[in-house]
């Protein structure tokens, strides 16, 4: 029915449209140049058609679902379109991200501040820009007993392939708790793909407050040496202590991170006694040799606040004074 009217729409003011228009056509031959009211008459009369046919014309393409359809994919195109959103700020990126991801009406009514939480989520999408990220990080160290500190201790090394963000790269973060005085970073070497490295030895550590707690924490600076170079690899050297006959070891993801790789041994008659990964979704295979030895694998993407904790310790309470152990110590460790 709405097609019929319309149709009926179009016909009668185009035709009027096209009459009024040859009408003026008429009037210009033969009395154009007679009179300058004439002339002024007919081509306002030349205009109104003209602006009758050009509106029936549009008011009629406008009324049709294909000419809609049209117009929407190619509103769709623009803005999806690469171009047009890389050159949005930050703040249009934002709002553009907000307006599709946002909670459902069923969730508002559910829980009126969760689009908090999206909020949040869209925030931190957009600062990933802001982050370096890693690839193939690996740990592997050796589980030992050092019989002058009486401490169970781990010698590690860190590994990974650093990448740069919009502004560079960040600085290497080392720490340990407060407590831990015994724990220290040996060294941290910086290799760059020319082939040259730059190793940095005896790193001061300050008491800082993280999140409540105080830490001991030291920063390497690699914005300088690895500028130009679309990627720096990392050995961190470290060596970390327990409490007598027990160590937990733990490593936390601070930056986003491409493929994970855990390897520790026990030395000395030391066990690995239990382990736990804290991570959402991802799929991690753990491998193990008796209670002596654990490799612990991810080849997806991890994010930051993902961790491993794994305990190590003797199957007894150690005395220091009173039971050292039976296996020889090996003073490399030490």
């Amino acid at each position: 029915m709405k097609k019929i009217e319309f149709g009926v729409f179009f016909s009668k003011h185009l035709w009027l449209g096209l009459l009024w228009l040859l009408f003026s056509i008429i009037l210009n031959k033969y009395f154009g140049q007679s009179d300058f009211a004439f002339y002024i008459t007919i081509k306002v009369i030349e205009s109104i058609s003209i602006a009758i046919i050009v509106a029936s014309i549009f008011t009629y393409t406008l009324g049709t679902g294909e000419f809609i359809g049209k117009i929407k994919d190619l509103l769709e195109d623009i803005v999806v379109s690469r171009d047009f959103l890389e050159n949005l700020s930050k703040e249009g990126k934002e709002e553009a991200l907000k307006s599709l991801l946002k909670p459902s009406d069923i969730e508002q009514k559910s829980y009126i501040n969760i689009g908090r939480y999206y909020d949040d989520y869209v925030k931190d999408s957009l600062s990933v820009g802001n982050k370096n990220v890693r690839s193939n990080y690996s740990i592997s160290g050796t589980a030992f007993y050092n019989e002058e500190k009486c401490k169970v201790g781990l010698r590690g090394v860190y590994s990974y392939r650093l990448y740069p963000s919009d502004t560079g790269y960040r600085d290497i973060v080392i720490g340990f708790d407060e407590e831990d005085t015994d724990s220290v970073c040996e060294r941290i070497v910086v290799n760059r793909p020319d082939g040259k490295r730059e190793v940095h030895e005896n790193i001061d550590l300050e008491q800082i407050e993280v999140a409540g707690a105080i830490d001991r924490q030291g920063k390497i600076d690699i914005n300088t040496y690895g500028n130009g170079f679309d990627h720096l690899d990392i050995e961190v050297h470290v060596v970390e202590y327990g409490y007598d006959h027990w160590f937990m070891f733990t490593f936390k993801a601070l930056q986003p991170t491409d493929g994970f790789r855990l390897h520790i041994q026990c030395g000395n008659g030391l066990e690995i006694r239990k382990h736990a990964v804290f991570d959402t979704g991802n799929a991690y295979h753990t491998d193990t040799r008796g209670k002596s030895e654990i490799n612990i694998n991810c080849n997806q993407w991890i994010t930051e606040g993902v961790g491993v904790s794994i305990l190590i310790s003797y199957p007894h309470n150690l005395n220091c004074t009173e039971n050292k152990p039976n296996k020889k110590i090996n003073s490399d460790h030490k």
